[in-house]
């Protein structure tokens, strides 16, 4: 046998990528031709398997969807469904069409969306948050403010570099996060700072302990968290020989970190609003000093606030404020 594929095999093998690449864009033709109606119908009986069930999930007749699919195949020349003891089966093609459709399905939930946030208007806030600050801060603000003044939210919660490109791409319209850093394109101001708190379990170490001693002794492993986290990252630039500081465990979740104390895996350095949620299971240590870490807010610099998000933030500020 050749080493290398002769002449007339590579000739086939451009064939068949041709007809391939040929094949998949006349598939995306044929969905283009398709109405949105024909869509949400085919993507309903993909997910539901029959005829009713897609009615079901539509809230239309069954009739409805038969027609509506009947006429589908009948557009597109070729069928999407073999039918069996009551049950559709998805063919070849419906299933090459399937990604097609889940994407113009996306397109139309983000579209619609937006819609009712136009219809809202200036008295919708689109507002993101570090999973910790979004319940223990974001969340009773939103409550309070709510019986104020008669506005709509979206909360979302994800890490740092999530909300940034959130912010970037104007999916909402001001972040609470960790650090003080102002990345690319934003605009960030710090809202409070505060003590980091040492988590260790019950009675594991004593009241008058040495941070450095802990930090650098076996009996006490640290949990470090991930320095692609911002707390993580700062713990890393402010704390003396930090990356020499044996640890077996990383994290990105400060959650997780705590659990990981309530396990015995070790000690760790977090935030007081993870922390409160053991203190009944764990020894809680406020570290004094100038040992703090910043919340900010951020937006994009590439879009004004509106007169409800400007006002939003000040009843952030206030409702921080009062965690003092």
């Amino acid at each position: 046998m050749p080493k290398y594929p002769n002449a007339e095999f590579k000739r086939y093998l451009f064939i068949g990528r041709l007809t391939i690449c040929f094949n998949l864009k006349w598939m995306i033709a044929r969905i283009a031709e398709m109405r949105l109606r024909q869509i949400e119908v085919f993507y309903a009986v993909m997910n539901a398997g029959t005829l009713s069930g897609a009615a079901r999930l539509l809230h239309v007749s069954q009739p409805n969807i038969t027609r509506v699919l009947a006429h589908t195949e009948q557009q597109l020349g070729f069928p999407l469904f073999e039918r069996h003891k009551g049950r559709l089966f998805p063919t070849p093609e419906a299933k090459r069409l399937l990604p097609e459709a889940e994407a113009v399905y996306r397109q139309i939930g983000q579209l619609n969306a937006v819609r009712m946030q136009l219809e809202k208007g200036q008295h919708h806030i689109r507002i993101g948050a570090a999973p910790i600050l979004a319940s223990q801060l974001v969340a009773p603000v939103i409550g309070q403010n709510k019986v104020k003044r008669p506005l709509t939210y979206d909360l979302v919660s994800d890490n740092r570099d999530g909300l940034i490109q959130q912010l970037r791409e104007n999916r909402i319209d001001l972040a609470v996060v960790f650090g003080d850093s102002e990345p690319y394109g934003t605009i960030s101001s710090v809202l409070l700072s505060r003590q980091y708190v040492l988590l260790s379990p019950k009675g594991f170490i004593g009241p008058d302990f040495s941070l450095s001693t802990v930090l650098n002794n076996s009996q006490y492993p640290l949990i470090k968290l991930d320095t692609r986290d911002p707390l993580g990252q700062h713990l890393q630039n402010h704390l003396p020989d930090w990356s020499e500081i044996p640890s077996e465990i990383s994290v990105q979740s400060y959650m997780a970190a705590a659990e990981l104390v309530a396990a015995g895996a070790g000690v760790a350095i977090t935030d007081p609003w993870t922390a409160s949620y053991f203190v009944s299971r764990l020894d809680v240590f406020p570290l004094g000093g100038d040992f703090t870490f910043s919340v900010s807010i951020v937006r994009a610099a590439h879009t004004p606030l509106s007169q409800p998000a400007r006002e939003f933030i000040t009843a952030l500020e206030e409702g921080f404020s009062s965690h003092l």
